[in-house]
């Protein structure tokens, strides 16, 4: 992993997977520690660290990495168990990143504190540095708390607002889903794109998010998805009950 970021820093990478590579946090946080030291030097606009069974250990540095980075505009870090002491140390890297737009957390054992914390790093964002427009938080167990805090990222802000959600699998219930589609449906909303695949909806509320000017994904439904707003992104959409 070290040597990987090495590379990435002398040859100027601007993408880089390490998914599921089997480095653990040892491996990261080596990795995070050059890109940290060379803070500036490097161009990476996409990392993937997925799928490495990285605990909270490994975000310090990684975080640390985040504070300075002037490059950086994507973040994979699903299927690892950072859980919500890892979305802490992220979360005060969040407000001094210039650079990151899109950060993929699924399936971290994240919960609603977590969540909390990240939403509030979010919108602490100075108006200079780039906006969040891309969240993943599918198959972490937050329910309907995460949804009230989450709303607050819907409204525009001057077009400084979150435009792509994935809940996905999060313990949603119908009422977490009313309170989202109420946002959804206000004209001040920013968000184009919203993954609830797999939750507890009814078909009646999913009609409802069909009718908005979103594009809304429910896997578990047999409901055809909008073919309102943007086209698909690099991440696929949750594929899994």
């Amino acid at each position: 992993a070290a040597l990987a970021a090495q590379a990435a820093v002398a040859e100027g990478v601007r993408e880089l997977s390490l998914f599921n590579s089997a480095v653990g946090d040892e491996g990261i946080t080596a990795f995070a520690d050059h890109l940290a030291d060379h803070a500036g030097e490097g161009v990476l606009e996409k990392v993937s660290l997925g799928g490495n069974v990285l605990s909270p250990k490994s975000m310090v540095r990684v975080s640390e990495w985040l504070r300075f980075d002037q490059s950086l505009r994507t973040l994979d870090l699903q299927l690892n168990r950072i859980g919500d002491a890892g979305v802490r140390l992220l979360a005060g890297s969040l407000v001094h990143s210039k650079s990151l737009s899109a950060l993929n957390l699924q399936g971290n054992l994240i919960s609603v504190a977590g969540v909390e914390v990240l939403v509030a790093a979010v919108r602490a964002r100075p108006p200079e540095h780039a906006v969040l427009e891309e969240l993943w938080l599918g198959f972490n167990p937050l329910g309907d708390e995460a949804a009230v805090c989450l709303s607050t990222l819907a409204l525009s802000n001057g077009g400084r607002a979150l435009k792509s959600l994935d809940l996905c699998k999060t313990e949603l219930s119908e009422d977490g889903a009313k309170l989202l589609l109420h946002h959804v449906q206000s004209d001040e909303s920013a968000w184009a794109r919203l993954d609830l695949s797999f939750n507890a909806i009814s078909e009646q509320t999913m009609a409802s998010f069909a009718r908005a000017k979103v594009m809304w994904i429910n896997q578990g439904s047999r409901i055809e998805p909008s073919a309102a707003g943007p086209p698909e992104k690099a991440w696929p959409t949750c594929d899994a009950a």
